[in-house]
């Protein structure tokens, strides 16, 4: 076998960067990717949770080709099996209030460090804990500022 031509493909004249592959041409593991598509992740993520659903999207939109960021679609998915459905949620949840683009890497790295089980409820509302505010720290904080207030400007009665 020759280093000659292996095959070619019609010039395409859509957009700069526009590729053409033919599926018989791919390894047999590339040829599976193909029968995926974005519905079919975005389902998934969705039955995770909305947080896991925005940060496969994010992920998806991402790149130029689509299919190039099912892979980390995948994978982000499959973090699920290893720490479990409520932390993959906890932890693009995190992910995403700190960019509104969280990338499969941003996701991995918050479960292994447990970042994603860092978090407490305000206001009826999950959020990540603040470097050095805890919610000790921001019950002393308003007491303090009530208890200040009360000094400086002091309740009047009228009657």
């Amino acid at each position: 076998m020759g280093a000659g031509r292996s095959c070619s493909h019609p010039r395409l004249y859509g957009y700069p960067g526009q590729y053409s592959t033919m599926e018989a041409h791919m390894p047999p593991d590339h040829q599976a990717y193909v029968q995926w598509n974005a519905d079919r992740f975005i389902a998934w993520a969705r039955k995770i949770g909305p947080n896991t659903e925005t940060t496969v999207k994010a992920i998806l939109s991402s790149h130029k080709v689509e299919h190039q960021g099912y892979k980390s679609c995948l994978s982000l998915i499959k973090l699920a099996d290893k720490y479990s459905v409520v932390r993959l949620e906890a932890a693009c949840k995190k992910a995403l209030f700190y960019t509104p683009m969280p990338s499969y890497k941003s996701v991995k790295t918050i479960l292994p460090t447990g970042q994603d089980k860092i978090y407490h409820i305000h206001n009826g509302i999950l959020e990540p804990f603040r470097q050095g505010i805890t919610p000790a720290h921001r019950e002393r904080h308003l007491c303090n500022r009530k208890s200040r207030k009360n000094l400086l400007f002091p309740v009047k009665s009228f009657s």
